[in-house]
């Protein structure tokens, strides 16, 4: 995975796979003792230009229950406002935090931060794409969908130029999801988007909302007047009326298909009270999901900044408990004394003798002195790090 999460197009599939699991994990394990910690000691910044509910709250309660610290930064009341350099901006940065949350207009001044700093940058939102959002989406489909993906159908209503169209065309030709647009021809989707190939996911634009519906497992839509874009207000709903999610347009779909809704709704427009409050709709639990996949991209970034491969993140609390026995590895089922010394290795004092365990396998040291068979007993523990042994080992 990349350093940076600026679109989908950073991902590839084994990347989404990857998010999709860790944040399943994530939600499991919120609030128990096994929920971990990987940005203990770690502040991240979250720098808004725009307004937000649910990208401020998810984000900085998910860097707080991953042990980071958020640091909230209007950017009108930075340097930024005032003409620093977005080079400039991320040179200071990264002196202070170990990772950037912007949410902001332009997808450059995205980019600019992420060329300019060492630390990941995640886009939180800008006029052309909203990764994070897409990825919740995808994740709240698999959940709804016993945890299958390839060969569903997205129907998306609206505007087929938006940033939330551009970022769903992207994760769902990823997940291998055909995504269907039915929006005007004033609002057109991205043809470098929409036409690109290699992926298991097809995209496809049409103006006939019955087309779309079709066979649909999911259906999503988005407001019609995003920020940026209010002087377009009146004519923008006048274009987009006859997309509407109604309960109308609702039954067009497979039987049983769900509602999906990126949030805010603006009730009486995009959609109605009837289909946004009815059994169809899971778009609460999408955006509960913003809090699960925005802590699993965080957690694999800075796993990929440290060096690790993003595959290898299992989320293991900061202590693994392995016990050890006569099946792997001790002569017998008594431990009278455990001690490590300054160079790793632990020694543990049985009846079977006195045993050296260096990360690896133990090894024997009988009371006349000798090293008993090397490797006798031994075992390879996978769950611990190779010598020195730095967690704590219980016997």
């Amino acid at each position: 995975m990349n350093k940076d999460l600026l679109s989908c197009a950073d991902l590839t599939k084994d990347d989404l796979n990857n998010i999709i699991e860790l944040s399943r994990k994530l939600k499991q394990e919120r609030g128990t003792p096994q929920a971990i910690k990987p940005l203990a000691g770690k502040s991240i910044g979250m720098i808004f230009a725009k307004s937000s509910t649910r990208t401020r709250v998810s984000f900085e309660v998910g860097i707080q229950e991953l042990g980071g610290y958020p640091v909230v930064l209007d950017q009108g009341q930075t340097q930024m406002g005032r003409g620093e350099t977005i080079p400039d901006t991320a040179h200071v940065l990264e002196r202070y935090l170990q990772g950037i949350v912007i949410r902001t207009y332009k997808q450059s001044d995205v980019e600019g931060l992420a060329a300019n700093s060492r630390y990941p940058v995640i886009n939180a939102l800008t006029d052309e794409f909203h990764p994070c959002q897409a990825l919740t989406d995808i994740f709240t489909m698999w959940e709804h969908s016993n945890g299958k993906l390839e060969g569903l159908k997205l129907a998306y209503l609206g505007d087929g130029a938006s940033n939330m169209a551009n970022s769903l065309m992207l994760a769902t030709q990823l997940a291998g999801v055909e995504m269907a647009i039915a929006a005007p021809e004033e609002f057109v989707p991205l043809q470098s988007i929409l036409n690109r190939s290699g992926y298991p996911g097809r995209s496809s634009w049409t103006t006939d909302v019955d087309e779309a519906l079709r066979d649909a497992d999911f259906i999503y839509t988005d407001v019609w007047v995003s920020m940026g874009f209010e002087a377009e207000s009146r004519r923008r709903m006048e274009i987009l009326a006859p997309y509407q999610l109604n309960m109308s347009n609702l039954k067009k779909a497979k039987p049983g298909a769900k509602v999906l809704h990126c949030l805010p709704a603006h009730r009486g427009e995009e959609i109605t009270d009837d289909v946004m409050d009815s059994n169809a709709s899971i778009v609460f639990d999408q955006a509960e999901n913003r809090l699960h996949v925005q802590k699993a991209v965080l957690a694999v970034l800075l796993a990929v900044l440290c060096g690790i491969p993003a595959r290898a993140v299992e989320l293991e609390p900061a202590y693994v408990r392995t016990v050890f026995d006569q099946t792997n590895g001790l002569p017998t089922d008594e431990a009278n004394a455990v001690l490590q010394t300054r160079d790793g290795y632990l020694w543990v004092g049985s009846y079977g003798g006195l045993l050296r365990f260096d990360g690896s396998e133990f090894h024997n040291f009988n009371t006349e002195g000798a090293i008993a068979t090397p490797g006798c007993s031994s075992t390879k523990t996978a769950s611990l790090p190779p010598c020195p042994v730095r967690k704590r080992t219980a016997i």
